[in-house]
């Protein structure tokens, strides 16, 4: 039996359309924040250039509530990089209000998603965790492993002939 050429494989064609969708995702990341609460407290969100997850999806205060993203974030890295950060536990509920409002100042004036993130973290609960990957490794991860079957699938019908 003649193997299948490398346009006809499913492997060859899902490859394809798996790093087209992380390409968009990517940049739709740059461009507008899409996020879910997926219960039990866990928020994810696609956004500056990765995806995150953070077992903190709201903070704990409504004050916080009216910072908001800007449309298009300035001068955020093509290439962010990953980062883990953990929640520091302070309380804002036991802040003042002008405390409160340089926070919301230092958030909109964070350089990039990190800080930003960081910041958030803050006033998150201790314990409390958030996880960021960028869509550049995801790509990359994605096509190693993409690379790997299609040498295998090679191989493979190197063997049969």
């Amino acid at each position: 039996m003649t193997p299948k050429p490398l346009h006809r494989s499913i492997t060859f064609w899902s490859g394809i359309l798996v790093m087209i969708f992380i390409a968009w995702a990517w940049r739709d990341s740059c461009r507008m924040l899409t996020n879910a609460n997926a219960g039990h407290g866990w928020w994810i969100g696609n956004l500056y250039g990765g995806f995150q997850l953070s077992d903190t999806h709201r903070p704990p205060h409504p004050l916080i509530e009216r910072i908001a993203r800007p449309p298009h974030p300035p001068d955020q890295p093509l290439f962010p990089r990953p980062f883990r950060i953990q929640g520091e536990g302070y309380s804002v509920a036991l802040i003042g209000r002008e405390q409160i409002d340089a926070y919301t100042q230092q958030v909109k004036q964070a350089t990039d998603h990190e800080a930003m993130a960081r910041l958030f973290m803050k006033i998150g609960q201790h314990g409390k965790v958030a996880y960021f990957l960028p869509h550049w490794c995801l790509l990359l991860s994605f096509a190693l492993g993409w690379t790997g079957l299609l040498f295998l699938r090679a191989q493979r019908i190197e063997k049969t002939r």
